[in-house]
């Protein structure tokens, strides 16, 4: 075997090793939603666990899938999954579009704000979006 199939192999586990353990994660995130909204992601992640060994594909499978997780995260579906997958494969999800969500967007710095004073916690809140869970647990009244 040449260096490059070892690579693309290498590669090719890595991107599965990475996207069953996002799915995994979103798994945790469905049974906070409504059931039309879970029927909608179960489409979406059954279209993006599609067989394939085709490099280029499982890395936009992976970038669609990290978004539907930051999205969930969130608090807040958006496009693409405000709607249906779409039939045949998948196009190259939109750079603007992951670049949204991505760890380095503008959610980025969302979370549980340390530091003193309410300020901070409220610029934090006023700014980020509630994850599904605290939106859950607000909704409940419990402490989150």
């Amino acid at each position: 075997r040449n260096t490059t199939e070892i690579t693309d192999f290498e590669n090719i586990v890595r991107l599965d090793d990475e996207f069953h353990k996002l799915c995994f994660e979103i798994e945790g995130h469905l049974s906070l939603l409504a059931k039309a909204q879970r029927l909608r992601l179960g489409a979406w992640l059954r279209k993006l666990s599609e067989t394939t060994t085709h490099i280029v594909w499982k890395r936009n499978r992976n970038k669609y899938t990290r978004l539907m997780l930051d999205q969930l995260r969130g608090g807040r579906l958006q496009q693409p999954y405000d709607a249906q997958p779409p039939e045949g494969p998948l196009r190259t999800l939109p750079s603007w579009l992951s670049a949204k969500y991505s760890s380095t967007g503008p959610y980025s710095g969302c979370g549980l704000v340390s530091g003193s004073g309410n300020n901070r916690q409220a610029k934090n809140a006023a700014t980020c979006p509630m994850s599904a869970s605290a939106n859950l647990a607000s909704y409940l009244g419990i402490a989150w």
